[in-house]
């Protein structure tokens, strides 16, 4: 179910943070053209809100997509940083379809950039370690690789 509601001009977006994907060696994987897939979602949201994603292309074997949230700013004055939350994982099926994300618990005018990274096994497992808040990491995996455009999602409601 697409609603117009739910577009977000996401290669206007994608340009701005230069997300193509690429391997972990830094060369773009020759198996499949541009990004993996491609996300969007309105640019102001509530609570509550749907997040299409149409896959273009599998991910490479023994790997599982995520949805990352990246939250900006955390923390208080002169150590805010940025926070990484694994959100969901991405069914790898070359489709469209799509997620309805539950932010209700994120203060309003709270902004979040939303991707998707391809991850093996050992990635995975990492991601649900050394968490600092909730289930939000530092930093993500050495070596993760974006395979999505990039978007930003403001709660303002």
């Amino acid at each position: 179910m697409i609603t117009a509601s739910g577009t977000v001009i996401a290669a206007v977006v994608g340009g701005w943070f230069n997300t193509k994907s690429h391997s972990a060696s830094g060369a773009p994987d020759s198996s499949c053209k541009g990004d993996r897939m491609e996300i969007s979602a309105p640019s102001k949201v509530g609570g509550v809100f749907d997040m299409h994603v149409d896959v273009r292309c599998a991910p490479k074997a023994d790997h599982t997509y995520k949805l990352i949230a990246e939250l900006h700013g955390v923390g208080t004055k002169g150590t805010k940083h940025n926070i990484y939350c694994p959100r969901m994982d991405i069914d790898p099926a070359v489709d469209s379809r799509t997620y309805r994300l539950d932010i209700s618990t994120s203060p309003v005018n709270s902004v979040r950039t939303l991707y998707v990274i391809s991850v093996d096994p050992s990635q995975s497992r990492q991601l649900g370690k050394n968490t600092v808040t909730d289930d939000c990491l530092e930093s993500l995996p050495k070596g993760a690789d974006t395979v999505s455009n990039t978007i930003q999602v403001a709660r303002n409601y």
